[in-house]
């Protein structure tokens, strides 16, 4: 298990997957995490609710 802290000034997209969310701060360097590794939907959900309030964030999120 790895860590990473990451501020959203320096994110520029996230794209959802089926299993995953992928955060890009660049074009070609991006994070991995896995949707399965939240401890609840809950939790999920709640990271994606932050994920539409931030306006500089491009966003390609699954409708709910």
């Amino acid at each position: 298990r790895q860590t990473s802290r990451l501020t959203w000034d320096r994110i520029q997209k996230v794209l959802e997957t089926r299993d995953w969310l992928v955060f890009y701060q660049t074009p070609y360097f991006f994070n991995f995490v896995p949707k399965n590794s939240f401890t609840s939907p809950r939790d999920l959900e709640q990271l994606i609710k932050i994920i539409r309030s931030k306006p500089n964030v491009k966003a390609k999120l699954k409708n709910r």
